[in-house]
């Protein structure tokens, strides 16, 4: 389930009613005129959700239309460590949020672990996944950090920590 960050950083979804999941994507599809402080707040307080595990699109920049919105990005990572949320590599071609820069740092910085995802709303956009996985490559990642990668068992089991 994808869930949507709202300006408070709260969810579009009743977080008592989140258990009937096994964990949630969560990411900024409005509001994106905020300042820094408030859209980094934003997204730190949507990571303290229990069944939040990974946030969607980090920088929320679409390539040729809109830069990402004002985040600290920095803080973002230090919370994912934190608080053992994952942030996605969207591999939209229009996207590629994060960049191979922001993996690249993450990783060596904070020892973070990442999702690979199409945003595929068609089974057309699959392939889209190269991408991703391109972005991955040339942060320098392994099919180590990519959480996605892994093993179901060892995938659920992930997906229940936190």
């Amino acid at each position: 389930m994808e869930l949507n960050i709202l300006s408070d950083g709260s969810v579009d979804f009743p977080e008592e009613e989140l258990d009937i999941f096994d964990f949630c994507i969560a990411g900024i599809h409005s509001g994106f005129n905020q300042s820094m402080e408030k859209m980094t707040n934003r997204i730190k307080k949507a990571m303290g959700i229990k069944k939040v595990k990974i946030i969607a699109h980090p920088t929320g920049r679409i390539i040729g239309e809109r830069e990402g919105y004002k985040v600290d990005i920095e803080e973002i990572f230090k919370e994912a460590k934190n608080s053992g949320v994952f942030l996605e590599i969207n591999a939209t071609p229009q996207r590629l949020d994060l960049s191979d820069l922001n993996v690249m740092h993450a990783k060596s910085l904070y020892g973070l672990k990442f999702t690979i995802g199409t945003d595929a709303h068609a089974k057309v956009s699959l392939p889209d996944i190269r991408y991703g996985v391109g972005v991955a490559r040339r942060g320098w990642l392994t099919k180590e950090d990519i959480i996605n990668t892994l093993p179901l068992k060892k995938f659920e089991k992930i997906m229940k920590e936190k």
